[in-house]
């Protein structure tokens, strides 16, 4: 029986080739999105499951509901001193440090992490052994990669690596080399050094180079223990333990409590990156990916349905002549299903080739790694793609399959048989695949659209051709960074394509923050941010009140400071020049008088409103960059200038500096991302729908032959014939449009609500994608239509 089937699904396909390329290649576009699909959402629902400890370790973090504190450093120890549950405790810090092999310097990603770590995680090794222990303080373990990278076919244990920690190098020796650690860990080390268990000996001591690392906590509880309990015991903790740190920062730690995230949930369910971990990811993306490859598999299987519904006609005499035979229903039923399944079974090995095409593209839009090779012969992926196979086959087959075996065999011997309400059903799906693929059309220009909005919007600062060199300056290295700004100004005064250069603690969402108090006693997250007397006018910021720092007043390094309107409008100070800060200690600065308010400015991502800030030139902080206005003809040689400058002056550290328009770019990757996949989706989704409406009209035209014979005879020009073919495809087009606009404007609205600052919706966004589905679908009836006109009359009507 199933031979017979396949025999008859085969002929099928070869007799119909056009149609049968039409389903095959629109099911096999669309399977490869939903496999791609599944691919990236699989391996984001697989981070740190490779963990044999996994379900055991937890991040702990400090925080409320609107804020994370950093008072890691502190917490792991103490919280492993006072609960007995916690099996380990792994305090680690993270940092893009500076390091050296020979002579030669690089930047990697350093990990210090204390002894447990290895015993905790697991991260197995390919070389060495003890990795970290009490006796070994001075021991490191790198990746495999960088063993490769410093070492090539050499065994690296036994070689020394230099850390930089802010001040100076420190050697350590390489005791292991971990294997390849998989793209899904949010743990991502090139090498990882062991801490000094002194440095949390004393909470208040600020232990020397470590400062340059960013700190956090896990711990591993036994396994009879529920985190629920653990939390309900340290509801109290962050006061009796951190009263100080949060009293230093002007916080009430009733305000906050300690977070317990599983590891294995930490990449989907955790908002917080500290540490060096992997950026985490979003649920949100994962579904609207599936809803796109959804979107597309639909537009695919109406094509299928549609296009088999509307050749179905050319089968009615096989149909009779197995009735005549004998064939039941469910039978006729099974052939058609069969041959679906066919379909689509051709259609997934043309997918799998698909896949490996695009794999590149997808993997540049959505910034991982994938490889089908990795994932095509495991059991969740092979049972993927059966049960895709399996329904996508019986959705696009079943319905045409119920209503085909229907046709009675008297009708079909007098050829008097049609498939009641076929053409509505073909309407209404031309009216949906283009509905859809219009819908991605404007997404995507309005993703596209609120992009450039955010790059080119004014924020109040000067971006071009504005440099920023990083000082790398830590806690112990006093004022470093000021010292070495002055030598700048002194050695390139007069420099021609120099036109002004200053510094400043932080730069762009590189800052600090403070919490000040409002009236009612709301702690209010402030940045505050140390400039040199020069930065107002150097990045163009403009004052809206006051004045700005005077040079060679040394007064004002500790008690004036400059605040911008949102300050102001926050704290509600009415005529705020004169007026001190009240309850701000950072520093040398004391309750603070307010000798300036500057225009407001976005420093951070235009995604968010901005913060409350203060300027000041307390020297507590040290000058963290030092930032230079060039003449953009004369970029390359101020380049090599500043850079001999700096090899003269720091020769230790490398040369590290940034655009700030490059820099402001990067806030909007997503953005940029999510355009170019809608992008490409509307591309797919318009490609395919208008495959079906090719094939449709194709078969349209057929069943009109005789009529468009009859008119050509009467008179009609071939320009009428073809007006007379696209007005019922592109009425149908049109009404997509109607009925696709009005929910664009609702999702995009939304869409736009997540941004502080975004971008009008206006009616040629919509204009515009209905005009690119309307003149698709044109080109694609009038490129049937057009050939109709001119078949010959005679030919057309010699068999009447």
């Amino acid at each position: 029986m199933f031979k017979n089937y396949w025999k008859t699904a085969v002929r099928n396909i070869a007799r119909y080739k056009g149609y049968s390329f039409i389903n095959i290649i629109s099911l096999s576009v669309a399977m490869a999105f939903c496999i791609l699909i599944f691919l990236y959402i699989k391996h984001e629902y697989s981070y740190d499951k490779f963990h044999k400890n996994g379900r055991e370790i937890y991040q702990v973090y400090a925080g409320s509901e609107s804020m994370i504190i950093d008072v890691s450093e502190n917490l792991g120890p103490a919280l492993a001193r006072q609960y007995p549950e916690i099996k380990t405790m792994i305090t680690y810090g993270f940092a893009e440090a500076e390091v050296k092999v020979g002579s030669n310097r690089f930047k990697e990603r350093v990990y210090a992490a204390n002894i447990p770590f290895f015993d905790t995680f697991t991260f197995p090794l390919e070389q060495g052994h003890d990795p970290f222990s009490p006796k070994n303080p001075d021991v490191m373990v790198i990746s495999s990669k960088t063993a490769e990278k410093y070492f090539g076919k050499e065994s690296p244990i036994g070689g020394v690596i230099s850390v930089n920690f802010g001040d100076q190098y420190h050697d350590f020796i390489i005791s292991g080399v971990t294997r390849s650690i998989p793209d899904n860990s949010s743990i991502h080390f090139d090498m990882i050094i062991p801490t000094r268990e002194a440095m949390f000996a004393d909470e208040e001591k600020e232990g020397s180079g470590w400062q340059i690392f960013e700190f956090g906590t896990f711990i591993r509880l036994s396994s009879k223990v529920k985190i629920a309990d653990l939390e309900k015991k340290s509801n109290l903790f962050l006061e009796e333990h951190l009263g100080e740190v949060f009293q230093k920062a002007n916080l009430d730690p009733k305000e906050f409590k300690l977070f317990f995230i599983p590891l294995e949930d930490l990449h989907m369910k955790s908002e917080s990156t500290s540490g060096g971990l992997a950026p985490t990811g979003n649920p949100l993306h994962s579904l609207l990916l599936t809803g796109i490859g959804l979107l597309v598999l639909l537009i695919s299987c109406f094509n299928f349905i549609n296009l088999t519904i509307a050749r179905s006609s050319h089968r009615f005499k096989e149909i009779g002549v197995r009735k005549v035979a004998g064939a039941g229903r469910f039978s006729l039923i099974k052939q058609f299903m069969f041959e679906s399944l066919a379909v689509s079974g051709f259609a997934l090995i043309i997918s799998i080739l698909i896949v490996e095409i695009l794999r590149p593209l997808f993997n540049n839009l959505a910034g991982k790694n994938l490889t089908l090779e990795q994932n095509l012969y495991n059991i969740p992926t092979l049972l993927f793609l059966l049960v895709m196979v399996l329904v996508i086959g019986t959705l696009s087959g079943l319905y045409p399959a119920l209503l085909t075996s229907r046709v009675d065999l008297v009708n079909v011997i007098k050829r008097k048989h049609r498939i009641a309400g076929k053409k509505h059903f073909s309407r209404f799906v031309v009216v949906f695949q283009f509905a859809l693929s219009l819908f991605l059309i404007i997404e995507s220009t309005i993703i596209y659209k609120q992009k450039n909005y955010l790059i080119t919007k004014d924020l109040g600062f000067e971006q071009k051709n504005i440099l920023a060199i990083h000082t790398k300056t830590g806690k112990n290295n006093g004022n470093d960074g000021e010292t070495l700004l002055h030598l700048f100004k002194d050695k390139l005064a007069g420099h021609p394509y120099i036109k002004a250069l200053t510094g400043s603690s932080g730069i762009l969402d590189k800052n600090l923050s403070a919490f000040i108090r409002k009236k009612d006693g709301t702690p209010v997250i402030t940045i505050t941010q140390r400039i040199d007397y020069d930065y107002l006018d150097t990045l163009g910021i403009q004052l809206a009140a006051g004045r700005n720092f005077s040079k060679g007043s040394n007064s004002e390094t500790s008690n004036a400071v400059l605040v911008n309107e949102t300050f102001v409008k926050t704290f509600e100070i009415e005529n705020p020049i004169g007026k001190p800060v009240t309850g701000m200690e950072h520093g040398k600065l004391k309750d603070p008088i307010i000798i300036g308010v500057v225009k407001d400015f976005n420093y951070i991502s235009l995604r968010e409103n901005i913060y409350p800030m203060i300027l000041h030139l307390d020297k507590k902080n040290d000058i963290g960059f030092i930032v230079v206005k060039m003449d953009p003809t004369g970029i390359p040689k101020t380049l090599n200038d500043l850079k001999a400058l700096w090899t003269q002056f720091r020769p230790e550290k490398t040369f590290e500096y940034f655009f700030l328009d490059d820099d402001i770019k990067l806030h909007y990757r997503m953005e940029e991302r999510w355009n170019q996949i809608m992008g490409t989706s509307s591309f797919f989704a318009v490609l395919i729908a208008a495959l079906g409406l090719f094939g449709l009209t194709g078969i349209s035209i057929a069943r009109r032959f005789k009529e468009i014979g009859i008119r050509r005879v009467m008179g009609a020009t071939s320009l009428e014939i073809v007006k007379m073919i696209n007005r019922e495809f592109l009425l149908l087009v049109g009404t997509a449009n109607l009925i696709i606009w009005p929910i664009s404007y609702y999702i995009s609205s939304k869409w736009l609500e997540n941004f502080a600052y975004r971008t009008t919706l206006t009616p040629l966004e919509f204009i515009f994608g209905g005009a690119i589905v309307l003149g698709v679908a044109a080109l694609t009836i009038s490129s049937q239509a057009i050939r109709a006109s001119f078949l010959n009359p005679a030919v057309v009507l010699r068999d009447e």
